[in-house]
């Protein structure tokens, strides 16, 4: 079964080109879930199909005997329900035993957008070195363009074209899509690509952001960056997907299409979108309640 996983996994890297942290926790997800049957269902010979849903949903119900989170087991989840999607694919299994599981309802956070005073102090920067200069970089694209943690891991120096002011992303599942940016980024990426030479090294392979020894920067190492450069500026840290958030609200708010928001973030529907649209919605009660006659009655 071990074998089957790495098959799995190998097949998502040459053709869903997922990324290395996605593939981890996939081979995670499936290899706990492998240990709990040869735990709990000793009996089961070593053929995916023997096993059933009642064995898929005792492991969730394990999960969160355990303590983990609804979103932690709809992680797990999905890992399971793509590996089993894989192997019916394959014709390793009759029947998919993930179809039809009721899993336990993850409550909705909204993440609050950064005000757009506070965006403006990311026009100073924090140090001239550098790294100082990287960070500033780093922050000012994921704000101006709302590209995912890992889409700005992903990026290459040659994704960035800086005679027609765009970047190519590779979104999820290896969909491409070009985004825009304006003449300030620009010129914060033309100063960072002169001198990004003073630390690439042997086997960065082109990335565009990488760590003081030249290597490319791992997921962690963003989240740090991006956290430590928001308490710099007094603005309270949430990671990069605050910075997303941001950047989609700010387009809602001064009445960019939806649809064309969707295509920047790479929302595959424009459901994952509409989340955003809360914060606009919410300040356009706060207006009517302000200033309409009858708001408050």
């Amino acid at each position: 079964m071990e074998k089957t996983v790495i098959k799995f996994t190998t097949y998502l890297k040459s053709v869903g080109r997922y990324s290395d942290h996605t593939l981890e926790s996939y081979n995670r997800d499936l290899n706990q879930f492998l240990i709990f049957l040869s735990q709990h269902f000793s009996y089961l010979s070593n053929d995916f199909n023997s096993i059933d849903r009642n064995h898929v949903r005792s492991w969730f119900i394990s999960l969160k005997e355990n303590g983990n989170t609804a979103k932690t087991i709809h992680r797990k989840a999905a890992s399971l329900k793509a590996f089993f999607k894989y192997l019916k694919k394959e014709g390793k299994i009759e029947s998919n035993p993930t179809i039809g599981i009721i899993l336990p309802k993850v409550a909705k956070r909204l993440v609050t957008p950064l005000k757009k005073v506070e965006t403006n102090l990311f026009q100073t920067r924090n140090s001239t070195d550098i790294l100082g200069l990287r960070d500033h970089v780093m922050v000012n694209l994921l704000y101006q363009t709302g590209i995912r943690r890992s889409e700005l891991q992903n990026l290459k120096v040659n994704n960035v074209d800086l005679g027609q002011n765009f970047i190519l992303v590779a979104g999820k599942g290896g969909k491409q899509r070009l985004i825009p940016f304006g003449i300030e980024l620009k010129g914060l990426l033309e100063e960072y690509l002169s001198i990004r030479k003073d630390i690439e090294s042997m086997g960065h392979q082109g990335f565009l952001f990488l760590t003081k020894k030249g290597k490319p920067l791992y997921p962690s190492a963003i989240n740090n960056v991006v956290n430590k450069y928001l308490s710099s500026k007094g603005i309270q840290t949430s990671g990069v997907h605050r910075l997303r958030h941001t950047f989609a609200t700010h387009l809602l708010d001064e009445g960019a299409d939806i649809n064309a928001i969707k295509e920047l973030l790479g929302h595959s529907n424009l459901n994952a979108t509409q989340i955003y649209t809360h914060n606009s919605i919410q300040k356009l009660k706060t207006v009517y309640q302000k200033t309409h006659p009858r708001g408050n009655e």
